[in-house]
């Protein structure tokens, strides 16, 4: 409920989708940890820059941009 709440604070009360879009950015952070903590992701992929573009995204996926 935490993460809720601070997304309804970044979209504001008036929309009805924090929910939603918490359990979207929290299935990115998850997705992109697991991949890091089991090691999955290639040579010669560089981690630190797997967490900076996903940081990066987190802002456009809390607002929804780029969602059709």
């Amino acid at each position: 409920m935490q993460l809720v709440r601070e997304v309804t604070q970044v979209i504001g009360p008036s929309r009805n989708d924090a929910a939603a879009r918490s359990f979207h950015v929290w299935g990115l952070v998850h997705g992109i940890a697991s991949l890091i903590i089991d090691r999955r992701l290639p040579q010669p992929v560089d981690v630190d820059e797997v967490i900076v573009q996903s940081l990066a995204s987190l802002p456009g996926a809390i607002r929804g941009v780029g969602a059709g």
